[in-house]
């Protein structure tokens, strides 16, 4: 009898434990995710910062290449 009650003490003391560990598992996780949620905003942020930035490149590019297209006919019509 006392060895069946050491039993079941112990499968309480256990359970018990499974219980603190997986609330205490989920108190640290919890930050966690809110900071990758921050994470990832920032991250989509960037990323049409970029492109914006990558747009405006091409259209600045393509202009310079228009006047120097522009130019360099120019200065073909002059040598014949």
């Amino acid at each position: 009898m006392v060895k069946e009650s050491l039993n079941g003490s112990v499968e309480l003391l256990a359970k018990a434990m499974r219980t603190v560990f997986s609330e205490a598992a989920e108190g640290a996780v919890a930050p966690l995710h809110e900071d990758m949620k921050g994470l990832r905003t920032d991250m989509q942020g960037m990323g049409a910062r970029m492109d914006e930035g990558i747009k405006t490149t091409n259209e600045n590019m393509q202009a310079q290449f228009a006047a120097q297209e522009k130019k360099i006919g120019q200065l073909l019509k002059k040598s014949d």
